[in-house]
C-alpha cells in the first residue's frame, strides 16, 4: 500500500492535542491532489491552485506510489478547486514548464469533514479521477502504445466490487456507477486521463469496494473489448494493489500496458510500480501499427515501410547550412535504420533468429522539420518485401549512453486479401456461393444488366472495385443457348499479390412460354 500521507499524520497529532485538522463546522473538507509524471521525475515541480483556501505551492507535500501529492485542507464545500502541475523557478511558476492544463475539480468533490483524494496524470486537460472517501479504491491505469482503444473497451469484473467512480453527465456530480457482471458486455469504466509525449491517450478508471480485499478474497477483473480474442490482461486483482492494510478513501494502483489482443500472461500488469510501468510503456520505441487509423510502423507496399517513433528526434538536415552538410545529414539519418529478414520468432512474435540484411535504397523524411517522428523506408524493386517472409526494422540513433535511442519492431506485412461484397442483387447479401444464383431464360441475348454489382475494399490499398476481372478458364463462360448452371468467377488482387476469388452462378432456365 502507498506510504502514509502526511495529512493522516497531521490528523493523528491533532487528535492527541484535542483539536481537529478540519474546521469545526460541517462546511469544509480536505483535498489531497495526487499527481503522476510518466517519467517519475518531479524535479522543481510545484503547483498552481485556486478556489477558496487552495493556493499555489512551490513544491509538493510528499511522495507515494502514484507520484507526489499536494494537501489542500479546509476547503469550503461547494468550491470548484483548480489545479495545474507546473515547475517553479526563482520563487515563481515557470509557465513554459506546465505539466498539465487547467484541472477544474467539480464543486461536488469537496465533502464536509472528509479527506478526498484526487488523482491527476501528466498532460491532463481538465481530466482527473476521484477516490470514494468511504470505500477502498483501486486506480486502474491502462495504456495502449498504439492508441488503438476499441469503442467497446472496458472490464469484466467479479467478486465484490461496489462499482466505479464516474462524473454523472446529468447532475455533474461524481457518483459510484454499478458494475454489471455480464460476460461479453464490458463495463465502460475508462476515462481518458492524460497523454503520452507522442500524443497517445492514456485511460484510467477508479474502482471501489466496500470490503478490504485479502489474499483469499479479492475482487478481480480483466480488461477486454467483449471477447476472448481481445482480452488485454489476465486477472487483475485488488489485493496486490491495496495491500494488507488498505485505507478507506485512498487508492492503490494497477498499471497495465497493452501487449495486443488475447494477451493474458500477466507480465503487463504493475501494481504500485510506476517505474516499471514507465519503462514498459514509454521507453523509446517504434510505434506499432494501428490498422483502424492506418498509422504506426508498417509496410505500405512491397517497396516502402512507414516508420513512426514514439518520441521526436532532432533533424540534422534542418540544422545543416551547406550542401555538403545536408548530404552528410541524409547519410546520418539513413544510417539510423536497419532492415533484416527474420527467420523465426518467439511465442510473443518477437524476432528470434535472423537472415540477411535488406539493403535500404533511401529514407524519406520532412526535410525542413526541426524534429522528426515519421519516416518512409524506400526499397528498390530488387530488394522489395516478400509477404511470405518476415522482417524487422531497427532504429539506432548512434549516440553515447543515455542520449542514444534504440528500438526494433517486426514489420507489419499485408497478408490480407481484398474483401469483395456484392451490392446487387440483394439476395446475394450474406449468401454462400451455391445460393448466389441469377436466372436467365434460355435463348436470351446477353444483357450487361444481368451481371451482379459489387464493391471491393482492401485494408492497405483501399477501393479496388475497378480492378475486378473474370479470369480465363472453366469459370468464365456462359451459354444462354443451353440449359444448366454456369459458375462465374470474379478475381481481384492487391499490390502484394493477395488474391480474392468469389463465384456466383448464371442459371439458364426454360422460358415462361409467353
Amino acid at each position: 500500500m502507498k506510504k502514509a500521507l502526511s495529512v493522516f499524520f497531521m490528523a493523528a497529532i491533532a487528535l492527541l492535542l484535542g483539536f481537529s485538522v478540519n474546521a469545526a463546522s460541517d462546511t469544509t473538507g480536505d483535498l489531497v491532489i495526487h499527481y503522476h509524471n510518466w517519467d517519475n521525475d518531479y524535479t522543481d515541480l510545484g503547483s498552481h491552485a485556486w478556489g477558496d483556501t487552495a493556493a499555489p505551492k512551490e513544491t509538493f507535500d510528499g511522495t507515494d506510489d502514484f507520484g507526489v501529492y499536494f494537501n489542500y485542507p479546509d476547503v469550503a464545500v461547494g468550491t470548484s478547486v483548480g489545479f495545474i502541475a507546473v515547475e517553479w523557478a526563482n520563487g515563481a511558476q515557470n509557465w513554459d514548464a506546465k505539466h498539465t492544463g487547467d484541472v477544474n475539480l467539480d464543486d461536488s468533490v469537496v465533502i464536509a469533514n472528509k479527506v478526498v483524494h484526487v488523482y491527476v496524470f501528466e498532460n491532463a486537460n481538465n481530466q482527473y479521477l476521484v477516490a470514494d472517501p468511504d470505500q477502498y479504491n483501486m486506480l486502474l491505469t491502462y495504456f495502449d502504445p498504439s492508441g488503438a482503444y476499441e469503442d467497446t473497451l472496458g472490464v469484466h469484473a467479479w467478486n465484490g466490487w461496489s462499482g466505479y467512480q464516474m462524473l454523472d453527465e446529468t447532475s455533474e456530480d461524481w457518483t459510484n456507477a454499478p458494475i454489471v457482471a455480464s460476460w461479453g458486455s464490458p463495463d465502460p469504466v475508462f476515462m481518458t486521463v492524460g497523454k503520452a509525449s507522442d500524443g497517445t491517450e492514456v485511460k484510467a478508471a477508479m474502482l471501489t469496494t466496500a470490503t478490504a480485499p485479502t489474499s483469499d478474497a479479492t475482487p478481480g477483473l480483466l480488461i477486454y473489448a467483449g471477447a476472448d480474442g481481445n482480452k488485454k490482461t489476465g486477472d487483475v486483482n485488488a489485493y496486490p494493489a491495496l495491500g494488507d492494510t488498505p485505507t478507506l478513501g485512498e487508492a492503490g494502483v494497477a498499471y497495465v500496458v497493452s501487449k495486443g489482443d488475447a494477451y493474458t500472461a500477466g507480465d503487463n500488469i504493475f501494481f504500485n510500480d510506476p517505474v516499471s510501468f514507465f519503462t514498459e510503456a514509454f521507453s523509446f520505441r517504434l510505434v506499432a501499427f494501428n490498422a483502424a487509423e492506418n498509422t504506426g510502423t508498417y509496410a505500405a507496399n512491397p517497396n516502402s515501410i512507414i516508420v513512426k517513433t514514439s518520441a521526436t528526434i532532432t533533424n540534422p538536415y534542418a540544422e545543416a547550412e551547406t550542401e555538403e552538410a545536408q548530404t552528410a545529414a541524409v547519410a546520418t539519418i539513413e544510417g539510423w535504420f536497419t532492415l533484416t529478414e527474420v527467420l523465426t520468432v518467439n511465442e510473443s512474435g518477437e524476432a528470434l533468429t535472423y537472415g540477411d540484411e535488406v539493403t535500404i535504397d533511401r529514407v524519406d523524411f520532412a526535410l525542413s522539420n526541426t524534429t522528426l517522428q515519421d519516416f518512409v523506408i524506400v526499397l528498390s524493386d530488387t530488394n522489395a518485401l516478400d509477404n511470405t517472409k518476415m522482417y524487422e526494422i531497427a532504429f539506432n540513433l548512434g549516440e553515447e549512453g543515455d542520449a542514444n535511442k534504440e528500438a526494433a519492431i517486426m514489420v507489419d506485412m499485408d497478408t490480407e486479401a481484398p474483401v469483395l461484397e456484392f451490392t446487387y442483387p440483394t439476395s446475394f447479401t450474406g449468401a454462400d456461393a451455391a445460393s448466389r444464383v441469377i436466372e436467365i431464360e434460355l435463348g436470351s441475348d446477353w444483357n450487361q444488366a444481368w451481371f451482379p454489382r459489387y464493391a471491393v475494399n482492401d485494408n492497405r490499398d483501399g477501393d479496388l472495385s475497378s480492378f475486378v476481372f473474370v479470369p480465363a478458364g472453366d469459370n468464365s463462360t456462359l451459354n444462354t443457348g443451353e440449359l444448366g448452371d454456369y459458375t462465374i468467377m470474379l478475381q481481384v488482387s492487391d499490390k502484394w499479390g493477395n488474391v480474392t476469388q468469389v463465384t456466383f452462378i448464371f442459371r439458364v432456365v426454360e422460358g415462361s412460354g409467353e
